[in-house]
């Protein structure tokens, strides 16, 4: 928790108002593409990528990488990107990396505020195919950091459809060797 310093945490969030983001993908709700959708409907899952092109996030690096290498040792930084997800749109299930190199991942919530009637948990699961079970899911607390072993399935609940913001986080996908290049 209160993972960032406040002007970190303000900085970035400023980053994020601005025009990085692209749209992924419409968001599982019912009516998505209609006059509301046209009206530029926020129920939307958008990335950003190559975000340690900004200084706001070149910043934070060290920080980062000095609790990767608390939790991970002898892991670098492989990739870093933010994720917006919108009321109603859920994330699949999903693993961050898929070969022995990739090792870990440090989420980072970025939004200003969230209200627990609002869902949007990070879940982590055990198991694979049609019966997974969940080991432990994270409330979506504004300036928490999740490190975590990137081979383990995850994924966030949608927000609620009475949630009034969207849930943003900043994500760091780690490396075992520096062979590969830094954020890929």
């Amino acid at each position: 928790d209160d993972f960032l310093t406040e002007e970190e945490f303000i900085s970035i969030n400023g980053l994020l108002e601005t025009n990085i983001w692209k749209l992924d993908r419409i968001g599982r709700v019912e009516g998505a593409r209609g006059p509301e959708w046209e009206k530029g409907d926020n129920r939307t899952f958008a990335s950003a990528n190559h975000l340690e092109e900004h200084d706001e996030i070149k910043r934070i690096i060290p920080k980062v990488e000095d609790v990767i290498n608390n939790y991970f040792p002898g892991q670098v930084i492989g990739r870093i990107y933010a994720v917006q997800q919108s009321r109603g749109q859920s994330t699949s299930l999903h693993k961050d990396w898929y070969d022995e190199k990739h090792k870990s991942s440090v989420i980072i919530c970025l939004h200003k505020k969230w209200d627990p009637e609002w869902a949007g948990f990070t879940t982590f699961w055990i198991g694979e195919g049609n019966e997974p079970e969940i080991i432990k899911a994270v409330y979506p607390k504004p300036n928490r950091a999740m490190i975590f072993d990137a081979s383990i399935l995850h994924g966030a609940v949608a927000p609620d459809l009475i949630a009034t913001i969207s849930r943003r986080v900043l994500v760091f996908q780690c490396i075992e060797t520096a062979e590969l290049c830094k954020y890929v």
